[in-house]
C-alpha cells in the first residue's frame, strides 16, 4: 500500500459508480486505500485485475482493465475503466467506469443504510471508525489472507 500512498495525493478521490457497497465517492488517501480493503474482503481474496490498455486523453490517462472476481456464488467477468488525474506528479483523482453497472452492483452487493435512511458507503463507515480499524476488519480472517492484507493493515 505504501506505493499508492507514494503516487497519490493526500486529497485524492476515487469516484465508484453504481448502486452498490463500493459506491460513491471515497475522499482521501485513507479511505481509498480502504475501498480497496473493502473488495479484498468482499470477495474474498478473489478480485483481480489484468490492465489491458492505456492512453492518454488531454492531460489524463484511462486505463483498461479485465476485473475477476467471486463472491456469495457469483462471478465477475468484465472489463472497467479508469481516468486518472494528475496534480503535478500525484493522482488526484481516479474516476471508474463499468461496462456492465447492472452486473457490478449485483455482484458487489447493496448500499447499507444508516438510521434514518441514509446511505452509507465506506468513506463514510471508515470516517466514523477510523482507518486503523477499517483497514484490521477489512483484511480477511485466514493466516494466508491476512499475510498479504498485512501493509494494509499496518498502514502501508
Amino acid at each position: 500500500m505504501e506505493h499508492f500512498r507514494a503516487i497519490y495525493a493526500l486529497d485524492v478521490v476515487q469516484r465508484q459508480p453504481g448502486n452498490n457497497q463500493t459506491s460513491g465517492e471515497h475522499k482521501g488517501v485513507d479511505n481509498v486505500l480502504g475501498l480497496y480493503g473493502q473488495l479484498f474482503e468482499l470477495s474474498g481474496g478473489t478480485f483481480s485485475v489484468d490492465l489491458t490498455s492505456v492512453k492518454t486523453q488531454g492531460d489524463k490517462v484511462v486505463t483498461v482493465h479485465h476485473a475477476k472476481g467471486k463472491r456469495e456464488g457469483k462471478t465477475l467477468d468484465t472489463d472497467e475503466t479508469i481516468e486518472f488525474t494528475f496534480s503535478g506528479d500525484k493522482i488526484s483523482r481516479l474516476d471508474v467506469g463499468y461496462t456492465d453497472e447492472a452486473a457490478e452492483d449485483a455482484f458487489w452487493g447493496k448500499l447499507s443504510r444508516l438510521p434514518g435512511g441514509a446511505l452509507q458507503n465506506t468513506s463514510t463507515q471508515i470516517d466514523k471508525i477510523g482507518v486503523s480499524k477499517a483497514t484490521a476488519l477489512a483484511c480477511p480472517r485466514s493466516p494466508a489472507m491476512r499475510r498479504r492484507c498485512s501493509g494494509l493493515a499496518a498502514g502501508g
